[in-house]
């Protein structure tokens, strides 16, 4: 009996990633799942001032989602005691 092979993991085409290139001002961070469910993180910058306000905004973003996040734990939380 032979190893089952591998699949490969599916790379999202260059030609979509340089269209997302096109339509944004100069970066991206593009999150997603493969078809084998991997984390894969896609990325362009043009330069290192895009790269470092794409991140700070980035953070800001999941901060936020954090926050939410909590305020939803606690509001569960609040209503199982009343």
């Amino acid at each position: 009996m032979g190893r089952k092979k591998q699949p490969k993991p599916y790379d999202i085409p260059d030609n979509i990633l340089g269209g997302i290139t096109e339509h944004t001002a100069g970066a991206f961070f593009l999150f997603c799942l493969d078809d084998q469910n991997n984390f894969r993180v896609y990325s362009n910058f043009d330069s290192e001032i895009h790269f470092k306000s794409l991140k700070a905004d980035a953070l800001k973003w999941l901060q936020a989602i954090d926050m939410i996040e909590n305020q939803q734990i606690l509001a569960s939380l609040i209503n199982r005691k009343q």
